[in-house]
């Protein structure tokens, strides 16, 4: 499926031309109203019949713009990053990029704000438009806050996973629940 096909309806297509090539930007949209604000967020891109220098990724959400990758990328690469500020490595230029890699420009950027709204991941074909490159899948994930700290996946048909960890009793709690017992050693300590 080519990636015009993927979100039918839900994507716009734009020409440019830079420097005398043509160029196509795809823009894939994703809706959340997940409550919440960003703590850490990473993002994930499968892509596949990549050509010689053909993609930029970039993220976008209220106004903020990250360009996440520019590449350089070798004829039919493998192509299935999460990029993530704290990885270890920068994600390569060329050959097969899979893994777990550093964007270009950190997504810290979104650091702050508001989970809902719309998120699009922005595909720019910027030496040979049109030539097939295919949106397998993409999503977000990361840290959230809204009051306390979740975790959160949400893929780029909008399927939400959220994470809410249990409550988790404060420390007062915890020292009453102590003293209680150790009450309760202490009396039948006295009965023995």
């Amino acid at each position: 499926m080519n990636l015009k096909q993927v979100i039918a309806g839900l994507f716009c297509v734009a020409s440019l031309s830079v420097g005398g090539l043509a160029s196509a930007i795809t823009i894939v949209p994703l809706e959340t109203s997940e409550p919440g604000f960003i703590v850490d967020l990473d993002l994930s891109v499968d892509l596949q019949d990549i050509w010689a220098q053909d993609i930029d990724i970039l993220l976008e959400h209220n106004g903020v713009s990250v360009h996440v990758y520019d590449a350089s990328i070798d004829d039919s690469a493998a192509f299935d990053v999460l990029f993530d500020d704290e990885a270890l490595s920068n994600a390569p230029k060329s050959g097969d990029v899979v893994g777990s890699f550093i964007p270009d420009n950190p997504l810290s950027a979104f650091d702050g704000l508001a989970l809902a709204g719309t998120w699009n991941l922005i595909l720019w074909d910027d030496i040979f438009p049109g030539d097939g490159t295919d949106l397998l899948a993409w999503s977000i994930s990361g840290v959230g806050s809204n009051d306390i700290f979740f975790d959160f996946t949400i893929d780029g048909r909008g399927a939400v996973d959220v994470d809410t960890p249990s409550d988790v009793p404060e420390p007062s709690t915890i020292a009453l629940l102590g003293l209680g017992l150790l009450g309760v050693t202490m009396a039948r300590r006295r009965e023995v």
